[in-house]
């Protein structure tokens, strides 16, 4: 669901909610099962192959959404996998219409510990559209 601008020149945000699903590569670098994805947010490890070939690959599989986990230390970029950053997809930009979402190393580990207990997850989420 999109939401517009309002009169007030706020910014237009997606929301997605959907059941979570993780994939089980590991890094989404390859085609997904889109009968376990289609219609549902994917979880995902950072690493391996770009954010493009990431949200590319749960684009083609149906997915409504994709969701990152930074679990990856990179200490010669100052990369802490506790900190948040912007994902790029510049090669690619305008050419996805799912949402996705960076999260910490922490949230990550949550998530996966959710799905590993097969405890079903639903979530939702927001992005602002600059």
């Amino acid at each position: 669901n999109n939401n517009n601008d309002n009169d007030n020149g706020d910014k237009e945000y997606i929301l997605v909610f959907g059941e979570l699903v993780v994939d089980e590569s590991g890094y989404a670098c390859s085609e997904l099962d889109f009968d376990k994805v289609n219609g549902k947010i994917v979880y995902t490890n950072r690493g391996v192959c770009s954010f493009e070939q990431k949200t590319k690959s749960a684009l083609n599989a149906g997915a409504i959404g994709l969701i990152v986990g930074n679990v990856n230390e990179v200490p010669e970029d100052g990369n802490s996998a506790d900190r948040l950053f912007v994902m790029s997809a510049e090669t690619f930009l305008g050419q996805f219409n799912i949402p996705a979402i960076i999260v910490t190393k922490s949230t990550a580990s949550y998530i996966q510990e959710q799905v590993k207990n097969s405890i079903p997850s639903f979530i939702d989420i927001s992005i602002a559209i600059h």
